[in-house]
Order: structure tokens, then sequence, then C-alpha cells
């Protein structure tokens, strides 16, 4: 039995078997596509790699030193990984793999791990999913080349209309960033319109840098420098659900949802403080920590383009979503329906009712206005801002959620929130001691 079993493992034309991977080892420095990718001896090209990947579940390509793939035709076209595979290199080192082609697009699940990574061409500087899951753990783009994207779609040709990942294209694309370095991910296709349900997730992991997210298109200016950097293009439609998740605090600026030719879904999660600017969501959950739209997001722009909240929490981890420093449509916020909670805040401007057109539901939601300290925990609750009495804050069209003013301000103990029968939460009357305010200030020598 042991005699066969040695037999067997000799006779693998690969690398070596640990526990349930397979690696197979690529050194562009120390190398052969002669050899069979052991350690031992490893192969020098990342294709040929590729061509010793068999059925095997869980194939990964180890990256020994710096690697180039280069472009055999010449023509530009993407690199396509149509093998489902874990590239992994060394944490400590990074080694570089540079793309001297088109882009790449997948064929199939893809890891790419603790490398950097880069486009030596301009024309498609990035990674399309093209229907397949696309993840990034610790990669870090390649600072001495173009900035690198990551697409959800795929990559057409803007001369004669190529769509380069047609015949290998998947069903539905999922892009997991867990830190690393990034310039922006674009949900949609480069040059063109895609139908790709695109789920998207990122984490700060160890540490990421990145712009932000686009739902949307982008096709290749020329009209200044040599067109490297896309520019969105709202013609170019996604025309199926996008579902974005944003746990950690992961740093990045803004999640712009575009246009509306397709349903947007974000999700945020984090502990403490955590802010981005956000434009065109369908819907948006907070599960944990303070979220605060950022200043001149678009949070509703009309009566048929606005959002569903969600904010669930839990004890110890309050889910708070501060829109105070949105910009209202009209002289409100709006909203299509609202799920609160006690352990949720949700945190409004002092000169803007909210206007839910549609259900109210969730006991117990804490109102607090700008102003106060909108964060809260066990440990440290904060507080409301100053609230006007007998002021309405909030108007909805349907529903039996309930909202509370639990830490009122200073001076306020005598405040309460209720429910007036016409469908609007209103302060109560009473007297209170307004904190004085600096209105005007010259300084003279």
């Amino acid at each position: 039995m042991l005699l066969i079993l040695t037999l067997v493992i000799g006779m693998l034309p690969v690398s070596t078997v640990y526990g349930a991977e397979t690696v197979y080892y690529v050194s562009q420095q120390n190398g052969d596509d002669g050899n069979n990718g052991t350690q031992a001896a490893p192969v020098q090209s990342l294709n040929q790699a590729l061509e010793l990947v068999g059925e095997e579940e869980n194939a990964v390509i180890q990256i020994v030193d710096d690697v180039f793939v280069l472009d055999e035709n010449n023509n530009d076209a993407p690199w396509i990984i149509d093998k489902n595979v874990t590239i992994r290199g060394n944490a400590e080192t990074l080694p570089s793999i540079t793309v001297r082609a088109g882009g790449m697009i997948l064929g199939a699940d893809v890891v790419f791990e603790n490398v950097k990574l880069g486009t030596g061409g301009f024309l498609r500087p990035g990674i399309a999913a093209n229907g397949h899951s696309l993840t990034l753990n610790n990669v870090c783009q390649d600072e001495t080349l173009r900035p690198l994207q990551i697409y959800g779609g795929t990559f057409i040709d803007f001369n004669n209309d190529t769509d380069y990942g047609e015949n290998v294209r998947g069903e539905k694309s999922t892009i997991t960033m867990n830190g690393g370095s990034y310039d922006t991910i674009y949900a949609g296709s480069a040059n063109g319109s895609i139908a790709l349900p695109i789920d998207i997730l990122v984490s700060k992991g160890a540490g990421l840098t990145l712009r932000g997210i686009y739902v949307g298109s982008t096709y290749r200016d020329t009209s200044a420098g040599d067109g490297s950097i896309p520019v969105l293009e709202e013609s170019y439609l996604l025309t199926a659900p996008v579902n974005i998740e944003v746990i950690d605090n992961a740093p990045l600026s803004f999640i712009d949802g575009v246009n509306d030719s397709h349903e947007v879904s974000l999700t945020v999660d984090g502990t403490g403080w955590y802010s981005y600017q956000i434009k065109h969501m369908d819907s948006l959950t907070v599960k944990g920590g303070t979220f605060e739209v950022a200043e001149n997001s678009v949070f509703a722009d009309g009566a048929e383009n606005r959002p569903e909240v969600i904010l669930t929490g839990t004890e110890n981890n309050h889910a708070t979503l501060d829109i105070s420093a949105c910009v209202p449509y009209g002289e409100m916020l709006l909203m299509n329906a609202f799920t609160g909670s006690e352990h949720a805040i949700l945190v409004l401007g002092r000169d803007y009712p909210l206007h839910i057109n549609g259900t109210l539901s969730g006991e117990g939601t804490e109102l607090r206005l700008a102003g106060g300290m909108p964060w809260g925990s066990a440990e440290n609750p904060g507080y409301s801002g100053w609230m006007e009495y007998d002021t309405t804050y909030i108007v909805y069209d349907d529903g039996d959620g309930t909202f509370v003013i639990r830490n009122p301000y200073p001076m306020q103990e005598d405040i309460a929130f209720v429910e007036s029968g016409d469908m609007t939460w209103t302060t109560t009357s009473g007297v209170g001691f307004m904190p004085a305010q600096i209105i005007d200030f010259e300084m003279h020598s």
C-alpha cells in the first residue's frame, strides 16, 4: 500500500502537494518552462504555471520573484486567466507581477495574494472580474506603473467593439478586497455596458488604500495624454443589481451609484466613527459604528430616487447613521422606508425634517440632532443636540415604528418625542436653557 502511494505521488506532473493545496512554483530568475513546477524545479512563466494547473480544487501558483506576463501576439489583447487558482507571493517581500498586455480578464475564480500587481499597457490598466470571483488579499498596485483599476464587468475594445471576455464570462461577478492599495473600483465595464449582477466586499485588512467605488462604466479618453486614466460614461449601463459591503472602517472617499439603470444596495459596518460620501443608493444598511454621510452627499435627489434605510446594531456597538450634512431635496431629507432598533441612533440636521415616504418600523430608535455627541456606546452614550420644543422632525406615511430621545441635551431633561397622531414625530412643549452661541465675532487691534 505504501509503495503504491509513493508511486502515484511520484508520477504527479506538478509541484508539491501540501494538505489540500497543490502548489506550483514560478521563478523568472531561476526557473525553466521545461520544468514540472516543483519548488526544486520551478517554471519560469506564469502562463506555463497556468498550463500545469488541472482540475484540482485548491491550486496555488507561488511567485518566488518578480515576473512579467507578455502579450505574445503583440495585439494589446488582455491576459485571460481561465483556471480556478490562487496566485500568491511572499507577505514580506511582495514580488511584483507586471502584465505587459491590455489588462487582465478572469475566465475563472482567481485569488491574488501578497503581490504587487500592475499593467504596463495603457489601454486597460486593470482587472475585470467578468462574471467570476476576484479576491485581492494584501495586493498593492505597482507605483511605478499606471494606477490599478478594478472592474466588475469586462473590457471592450474601443476601436472595433470586441468583447474580450465574452467567451469566458461567468454569471455573477464578486470582488473581495482585503487590504492593499488600488486606485478605484468600477462595478461596470471599460468601453461598454454589462448585465452581470455584482457583489463588492471591501475590508481594511492590515491596511487599505482605495479612492472609492463607482457603480458605473468607463471609456478611454485620448483627448489629453495617453488615455490611461478612465473617465465615467453614464451611457454605458449596468442593468443588474449591485451589492456593496464596506466593513472594518475601510478608508475610502466615496461610493457613487452613478445613475438609476440598476439597483444599488450599500451595507456598512465598523466601530467608532467613519465617513464616506455617497450618492444614488437604493438601500443603505448600517450594522455598527457611527457612519457619517459626508458633506455634499446626495442622499436623495427626488421622489423616485431615495433610499430605504436599515439600522441594526448591537448592545455593545450601536448602529448610528448621521445624515446631518446631507444635501436636502427641497426643504426635507427623504427616505423610502426606515427600519430602526433599540440599538440604533439617527442623527438629523437642525434645519431640515425627515420625510419617510413609506413604512416606518422598529421600536426605540434614538433621535439626535447635529451639535450633540452622535457617537454612542455602553461606556459613552453621548447625548442629543439641542432640539427645538414643539417641533416636527419626522414625517412618515405608514408603519408603527417608534423614536425616543434617550439622552437629551443638558438642561433639556423635560423634552420628549411623541407621535402626534398625524404621521409625525414631534418634540413636546417645554422650557429649556439654550446654551450661549457666538453669532458674530470681530477682532480689533
